[in-house]
């Protein structure tokens, strides 16, 4: 849901322009339930892209999808590994594709859609905002200490370069935090 918000900008920098920031931040479900921002916003008046999603506000997010076929949040999804269970060389939960493709793009966009991933998928799909657009590959080790050659590291995988270098920087750099070295999002969803 909400914690897509950094995929739906960093979509939007890569394939389109970005909307004009809507009036409202709330977003009302088909159900009549209001979703409002994870985080309060102190100044309403200084807003941009970067602020309101890292506050969680559906609204925005609702609007970004909007500009997307639903078969374009599935390229997404797919790009991301949503789909996918992550290669580890264990045991994982099988590859789960949905039971049906994003149908509403604004309900996928605060997470009334049907998506469920795991939390080292997202994990994985985060860290491609702070490494050039490239999804790695997980690793259970990086390292391992053999009796004859001391400490060995291991290779890593290749990773899957899902967007450009550009457009994730340009991502991270609108959810930065002001005056730190990171960049963050918040979420918050309510079921009916």
């Amino acid at each position: 849901g909400p914690s897509l918000g950094p995929f739906l900008l960093l979509e939007s920098i890569e394939r389109v322009t970005l909307p004009e920031l809507p009036a409202t931040l709330t977003y009302t479900s088909p159900s009549g339930s209001s979703l409002n921002c994870a985080l309060d916003l102190d100044d309403a008046t200084n807003l941009d892209w970067g602020t309101v999603i890292r506050a969680g506000c559906p609204q925005p997010l609702v609007d970004l999808s909007n500009q997307f076929l639903p078969a374009q949040l599935d390229d997404l999804f797919n790009r991301l590994g949503f789909y996918l269970a992550p290669a580890l060389p264990i045991p994982t939960a099988p590859e789960e594709s949905p039971s049906a493709a994003v149908e509403r793009t604004d309900l996928a966009a605060v997470g009334i859609e049907n998506l469920s991933v795991s939390p080292l998928q997202m994990a994985l799909a985060a860290s491609a905002l702070s490494a050039g657009g490239k999804i790695p590959q997980p690793v259970l080790t990086i390292a391992v200490h053999t009796p004859h050659q001391e400490w060995v590291i291991l290779p890593g995988g290749p990773g899957n370069q899902a967007f450009s270098a550009a457009s994730a920087a340009a991502t991270a750099s609108a959810l930065a935090q002001p005056g730190e070295f990171f960049w963050q999002t918040m979420a918050r969803t309510e079921l009916s």
